[in-house]
């Protein structure tokens, strides 16, 4: 799925900063495409932590890359905006000024949220993007998955995880929206809906389940079974 200019703006409305699209305008698109700064890239990043924020952290952010610990370079979009680029830290939180303005960080920097590659090794991924990684440009709907879990026999909605309390062995309960669970092979399978497609670890009795979960969505199972 191709996203240029408009469509980034169309999606990210009020959040694409007018030095951003200007460095698209001058710049070889093949040559920021492979560097990972196009529209579609920066797109893909800030709907994922847009779709993740509890908090309201993202915010009047637009996102350009992470630095490989969970922290998120980003440039304000407020109204009095400038072209600085931040890092926003998790740990300690707080907001860090990366020394750079947009232009200079986009010239040098490297893309830590590509969109693209292969599944981690074991695993699973339900989507109905071409590409795995692009799910979230076609998402699957919480209602939706709702419904076809439902649908599924042998396959239970939580809506949450769950753990134990090493003091005092009483289960914990974790929200996790998007969450459910299938005993397959004897084991217990997780399937989690995230970022508009539902993943998890892979075994190879869980793909007639896999299957057919992913035709009830209209999507397509892609595995990585080896390393």
């Amino acid at each position: 799925m191709k996203i240029d200019l408009d469509e980034l703006e169309a999606l990210l409305p009020e959040l694409v900063p007018e030095e951003y699209i200007e460095y698209v305008e001058a710049s070889d698109r093949s040559v920021l495409r492979k560097r990972g700064f196009d529209p579609k890239t920066l797109c893909i990043l800030n709907l994922e932590l847009r779709e993740n924020d509890e908090t309201g952290w993202t915010r009047n952010r637009f996102f350009l890359s992470g630095d490989g610990f969970g922290n998120y370079y980003f440039v304000s979009t407020e109204p009095e905006r400038s072209d600085r680029v931040r890092l926003w830290s998790h740990d300690p939180p707080g907001i860090e000024d990366a020394q750079e303005d947009l232009e200079s960080f986009l010239d040098s920097a490297q893309q830590e949220n590509p969109a693209r590659g292969p599944l981690p090794p074991k695993s699973f991924c339900i989507a109905r993007s071409a590409a795995w990684a692009e799910s979230i440009l076609r998402p699957i709907s919480l209602d939706e998955w709702k419904v076809a879990v439902s649908a599924c026999k042998g396959v239970q909605y939580r809506g949450y995880r769950s753990g134990q309390d090493p003091f005092t062995g009483k289960e914990l309960r974790f929200d996790m929206p998007g969450f459910a669970t299938a005993e397959v092979g004897g084991g217990t399978l997780n399937l989690r809906l995230w970022c508009g497609r539902v993943i998890g670890d892979y075994v190879a009795e869980a793909r007639p389940l896999l299957t057919s979960l992913a035709h009830a969505l209209g999507a397509k199972l892609t595995v990585r079974a080896g390393g």
